[in-house]
């Protein structure tokens, strides 16, 4: 039926999204499976998104009826919300892609109903109203901008496992005073501290052997860099 009403859970590049509406536009075989290229309309985190001739493999996919939507997504989603925090979930373990929740002084548990908290995903906390957060020691990474643009955020408490931080994860934080960055990471990316107008300290690890462009980009003149001596000797500018 061309014209009917479907509901599907599709997950790209990490985000989940509720298929609405389809108007089928074109059916093409490629390599014996069967691709359905059509305008959708998308209902992703928070807010509508038009997408336009998106190609998706229907051939793994059970297309429900408008009354056969799952009474719980996140079964659907692999996906998990626990006080305000948003979770992806992959086996038994789990990554921070949003937080919705009002508290302003966060700790996120090393631990959420069963699975463990390894990453907190790209822009998971971009432009919050946090001030304060202390990242459990089971993470390992911190995606690109991932607490970007969060101009009350004063203290932050980075997990001691915590090998790869993405590229101006930090950069507007502007009440950032201070940041001790766990050994273990190796590589500061671009932009990281961008726009930190109230950094005065950071502490480096002897772990760090290369830096990006502008990690520093428009922070103080007299920040000072707690490092061992022969630090910027050793370490590698790209």
């Amino acid at each position: 039926d061309m014209d009917s009403k479907v509901v599907q859970y599709f997950k790209v590049a990490d985000s989940t999204y509720k298929v609405e509406t389809i108007s089928i536009a074109k059916l093409s075989v490629v390599d014996d499976v069967m691709i359905w290229t059509f305008p959708l309309h998308v209902d992703g985190n928070t807010k509508d998104v038009s997408v336009d001739d998106i190609c998706i493999n229907l051939s793994s996919a059970t297309v429900n009826s408008e009354e056969n939507i799952p009474s719980n997504p996140s079964q659907q989603t692999n996906r998990l919300e626990y006080e305000g925090l948003v979770l992806l979930l992959d086996g038994n373990s789990a990554s921070v892609i949003g937080y919705n929740g009002k508290k302003t002084q966060l700790e996120i548990p090393e631990e959420i109903e069963g699975y463990k908290v390894v990453a907190i995903s790209e822009s998971a906390f971009y432009e919050s109203n946090l001030v304060s957060i202390i990242v459990p020691n089971s993470v390992t990474s911190i995606g690109a901008y991932a607490f970007c643009g969060s101009s009350k955020l004063s203290s932050i408490k980075l997990s001691n496992s915590l090998d790869t931080i993405g590229e101006s994860a930090f950069a507007g934080c502007i009440k950032l005073s201070s940041i001790e960055i766990p050994y273990g990471v190796e590589y500061l990316s671009d932009h990281l501290f961008s726009a930190c107008t109230g950094l005065r300290r950071i502490t480096l690890p002897d772990s760090i052997i290369g830096m990006g462009n502008e990690v520093f980009y428009r922070c103080r003149d007299d920040l000072e860099y707690i490092a061992s001596p022969g630090f910027w000797d050793r370490v590698t500018q790209y």
